[in-house]
């Protein structure tokens, strides 16, 4: 790829100087293959500077997609345990305030199946506490989601960029495997 860049500025350079050439202003031979040994050198360092430059810019990119995917991934671990100590609050309160079904719903309580729970006990959703947990629980859930969907739009755009093949994939950070 950069040979390729650097191959079509020697190009451009070589047809500058022919055109040069054709219309007598460089007038030795010796003039005119020097000079288009110039300007094909400083063409190809400038193409070599275009290169480097997009490269690491790419890289910086990157470094920065995979800093975001992990501190999503601590955000969902955060999330999952304000869940949890949710699920813990609302055991406690089914347990100090209905005696009766205390056998029947702990230990089976988890947050997706609050849902069922609440369904075959009608009085429990009166009760305050089970609105505001289904309240937060449902705020919580949303929030994991969405940094979900945040997680796979990052890994899809550093799967675009180590696929590109405009940039140097060598250069670039590694994946971790686990996410092929």
């Amino acid at each position: 790829m950069i040979l390729l860049v650097i191959f079509a500025f020697c190009l451009i350079a070589m047809f500058v100087l022919f055109y040069l050439d054709n219309h007598k202003q460089v007038r030795d031979d010796e003039d005119f293959y020097e000079i288009m040994s110039f300007v094909s050198v400083f063409m190809a360092i400038v193409a070599g500077f275009v290169v480097l430059i997009t490269n690491v810019v790419c890289y910086l990119g990157q470094v920065d997609q995979l800093e975001q995917v992990t501190e999503l991934a601590e955000k969902q671990v955060i999330y999952q345990e304000k869940a949890d100590q949710l699920v813990a609050e609302f055991e406690s309160y089914l347990v100090t305030t209905y005696p009766e079904y205390e056998t029947e719903m702990v230990g089976k309580l988890h947050p997706s199946s609050i849902m069922n729970v609440l369904f075959r006990y009608p009085s429990l959703r009166t009760a305050s506490m089970v609105k505001d947990y289904v309240e937060k629980m449902s705020v919580l859930w949303s929030a994991v989601y969405t940094n979900r969907l945040k997680q796979a739009k990052l890994k899809r755009d550093i799967f675009i960029l180590d696929r590109n093949p405009f940039v140097l994939s060598f250069i670039m950070p590694s994946i971790p495997t686990d996410w092929r």
